[in-house]
């Protein structure tokens, strides 16, 4: 059973970071579109920042960023469009980011969080006649965020020629050319590739159009990483192109959660994906492709693609294909290249599951593989499957895809391809749009909104209710989170400094604290708990206006139904036994409801009792198992429902044991009254006029004959004398002195000038300690508080800054 906690802080730290990042004083600010190189000290040019990086020192109108060798400049970019002369070639480790395309005061329509993505803001534009970036001389990591990279052209890399790792993030690479790599070309050992979240369009090559690479560097394949995860990429190639993405050497080359469709190659000898080393097995001297290479296919939409075959391998280094949708291309899905001369017995290097294949060989885009010998029985054959009975047309890139072109599985109860296995070592975690692959694991499973992974780059998301586990906490420290968040969004919209941009997302969020806090003292219950089942469950998917909607988990769109079962000693969802819980109504103390003010479901009891015993102090529930059952159902459309079990168990709060402070008079025999309870409290559990307050219950501690005696001192200072109308041993076994009744505390020396600190806790009614309190005790001889560990005899700090004022003075005289 999975458990979900939600932070109150996570959002604010993460709301944080821009208004941090911008006020960093070590990253280099591009301030000018012109493509400058020096003569314009007024400004700084992307060309000027990335030499300014390079040597560690001012350059153009740039100023100096991180001055280490070993650490990665940051360089940033405003929105616009950049048109460079030149190749741009780092030299030095750089991260070069565009203009942040989010808006702070609206909630993404995908994840339904803050902020709201928007395109790209951001371009770095070549005019068709050189490479954009080129690290093959300075041979160093090159990050690229948030940016548009179109118009390049060279030999080889038309938008990047790498000679080390270049990571893209978030990145679209358009319109590029080259003869071999027309987007990328990753050149000798050491260069690596890692790609997140982009979209490659519109390029092409003669030989990888998107993706070629240097195949033996010092008479050896040339070993790297090339990873592509939640991306598309779509419309590259042309009719004579060979290759789109071409793996060569020793590469471990991965595509996951990502999208190849519309891209073009050969009808005579051209592919997507070419994985082989064109040559006879067991002449691996001649060959291109290592026996240790590795390719990975996991959870990708690879469809509507020309070619000869989209996928063409041969025997040489292992292949794995999971969660894939291989089908419906013009031309072979997959292809041997030596075809038909399978070898006999041959698995080929592949591992294969769970795929959406045309498995037939009449079919016009047969997934060539050696199926006897796969023995694949998880596999899904697509040879008599429509692909507008299963998936949508290509989507564009907008809100509803986060701006990446993908495909949607459409006709969620009877399509072949939705809930075809679990996630656990399965699927890709996150679909292309970033949401989970949720994997529902409850005692109360239904069919019809059970999440399991799906074919593809993309989820069909249903409603699922999860269970969840809670107790009951401290109402106190639950009102000064909510509060302290409120004054913590104040302050920052109160801070001139503030990046307006986060103003109205800082204001949604003081004004959500505030009214939420208002909310919660209006619940409280006596150990009441409160489960956040919207945050724990995963909302339901829609078509609506044409377009796939997340309806996020939200009580103006659904509604909850809530109830209560009954107590158990025992844990349920231990056993996974949805037989064992209890009879819905069996135990009427047991009280469960919704309160959609707060989109949480509370649980208390109403049979709490305190009973002294013994030994004094009180015996409450605890230890058992409380459930309730709740069903989400969408407003919209009620047949859209899931139901989920809540835990509760309800456990004792600690009191609270505030500060003190009193004041000796000099003079007297400075005896002092302390009155230590009197701002003391155990409204942890809850307030004594609450619902579900225990009759007859005490806020503190009564021994067995009924005298109030909860305070427990630490070690007292030995110039202290403590005289109480109550003393005996504290109930914890420890050998300590517990008091009550009326307290006084004195030096054993009248005539006394010092201050002292005394610590303490103090016992509820069931015999648990607060935490430590301390109380100050100034005399009025002196107007210093001091800090010296008690008594009447100097500490050293003490005597060295007396030792201190006695130098200065010298000094001074």
């Amino acid at each position: 059973m999975k458990q979900y906690k939600k932070a109150l802080l996570a959002l604010s730290i993460v709301a944080t970071l821009p208004l941090m990042a911008a006020t960093k004083d070590d990253t280099i600010y591009v301030t000018t579109f012109t493509d400058e190189d020096g003569e314009n000290p007024s400004a700084c040019s992307l060309r000027e920042a990335i030499t300014t990086a390079a040597d560690n020192k001012a350059y153009g109108g740039c100023a100096v960023g991180l001055t280490s060798p070993d650490v990665t400049d940051r360089i940033e970019l405003k929105a616009g469009e950049y048109t460079i002369e030149k190749p741009l070639t780092p030299s030095s480790m750089v991260n070069i980011l565009g203009e942040t395309p989010t808006d702070w005061s609206n909630k993404d329509i995908i994840l339904g969080e803050y902020p709201e993505r928007l395109p790209l803001q951001t371009t770095i534009k070549g005019n068709g006649s050189f490479t954009l970036f080129d690290t093959t001389a300075g041979k160093s990591t090159l990050t690229l965020q948030l940016l548009r990279l179109e118009d390049g052209r060279s030999s080889r890399g038309g938008a990047i020629r790498a000679g080390s790792t270049v990571s893209l993030v978030q990145v679209e690479v358009k319109n590029s050319s080259a003869d071999e790599g027309g987007a990328i070309y990753l050149s000798g050992v050491g260069s690596a590739l890692n790609v997140t979240n982009s979209v490659f369009e519109g390029n092409t090559a003669k030989r990888g159009a998107v993706l070629g690479m240097s195949c033996i560097d010092n008479l050896t394949f040339t070993s790297r990483t090339v990873s592509f995860l939640g991306s598309s990429i779509i419309n590259n190639g042309q009719a004579d192109t060979t290759s789109v993405m071409e793996a060569c050497g020793e590469p471990d080359f991965s595509i996951k959660s990502s999208t190849v469709a519309h891209n073009t190659a050969s009808l005579n000898n051209g592919s997507i994906i070419k994985f082989t080393g064109d040559s006879l097995p067991g002449q691996n001297g001649k060959t291109i492709l290592s026996a240790g290479g590795k390719l990975t296919l996991l959870s990708n939409t690879i469809v509507n693609n020309t070619a000869t075959s989209t996928l063409l391998y041969d025997a040489f280094g292992s292949k794995a294909l999971n969660y894939n949708i291989l089908a419906y291309n013009t031309g072979l899905s997959c292809k041997y290249l030596l075809s038909p001369n399978f070898p006999e017995n041959s698995l080929l290097g592949f591992s294969v599951s769970f795929n959406g294949l045309m498995e037939s060989e009449s079919s016009s885009s047969y997934c060539e593989l050696p199926y006897e010998t796969l023995k694949d029985e998880t596999g899904i054959n697509l040879s008599n499957v429509s692909q507008s009975s299963v998936m949508s047309t290509l989507q564009p890139a907008d809100q509803y895809t986060a701006f990446l072109p993908m495909y949607f599985l459409t006709n969620p109860l009877s399509n072949v391809m939705i809930n075809v296995g679990d996630q656990a070592g399965g699927c890709e975690p996150t679909d292309q749009r970033g949401l989970n692959r949720s994997l529902q694991d409850n005692l109360i499973l239904d069919e019809n909104t059970e999440n399991r992974c799906d074919l593809g780059s993309t989820e069909f998301i249903k409603l699922a209710a999860n269970d969840m586990v809670s107790s009951n906490s401290s109402q106190v420290k639950a009102v000064e989170e909510f509060e302290a968040q409120e004054e913590f969004f104040q302050e920052l919209l109160d801070d001139e400094e503030t990046n307006p941009d986060f103003l109205k997302y800082y204001e949604i969020r003081r004004d959500y604290f505030k009214q939420r806090n208002v909310d919660f003292k209006e619940s409280l219950r006596y150990r009441q708990a409160y489960f956040d089942i919207f945050a724990g469950s995963v909302p339901a998917e829609i078509l609506v206006n044409g377009n796939r909607e997340i309806q996020h988990l939200d009580a103006d769109l659904y509604n909850v139904e809530v109830i209560s079962l009954g107590m158990l000693n025992s844990d349920v969802f231990s056993k996974d036994d949805p037989s064992g819980l209890p009879v819905a109504g069996s135990d009427p103390h047991l009280k469960c409801e919704w309160n959609a003010a707060l989109e949480a479901v509370v649980m208390y009891r109403t049979d709490f009792k305190y009973e002294q015993n013994d030994e004094g102090g009180g015996v409450t529930q605890a230890g058992n198992y409380n459930y309730c059952k709740y069903t989400i159902s969408l407003k919209a459309d009620p047949t859209i429902k899931s139901t989920g079990v809540v835990q509760a168990t309800f456990t004792n709060i600690a009191p609270i044991a505030e500060n003190d402070e009193y004041t000796m008079k000099w003079g007297t025999d400075q005896r002092v009254k302390i009155d230590l309870l009197a701002n003391d409290s155990d409204d942890g559990d809850g307030a004594i006029d609450q619902v579900g307050y225990p009759s007859d219950k005490p806020t503190f501690y009564k021994n067995a004959q009924g005298i109030s005696i909860p305070i427990k001192f630490d070690e007292v200072d030995s110039n202290l004398l403590i005289e109480a109308d109550y003393r005996e041993l504290c109930p914890d076994q420890s050998r300590k002195w517990c008091y009550g009744g009326n307290i006084y505390v004195k030096p054993k020396n009248s005539f006394n000038k010092f201050n002292y600190t005394l610590t303490y806790q103090v016992f509820d009614a069931d015999g648990t300690l607060s935490n430590t309190a301390t109380v100050k005790l100034i005399s009025t001889a002196t107007t210093t508080d001091d800090t010296r560990g008690g008594g009447g005899a100097l500490g050293i700090l003490s005597i060295l800054g007396l030792l201190g004022l006695a130098l200065l003075r010298q000094r001074k005289s």
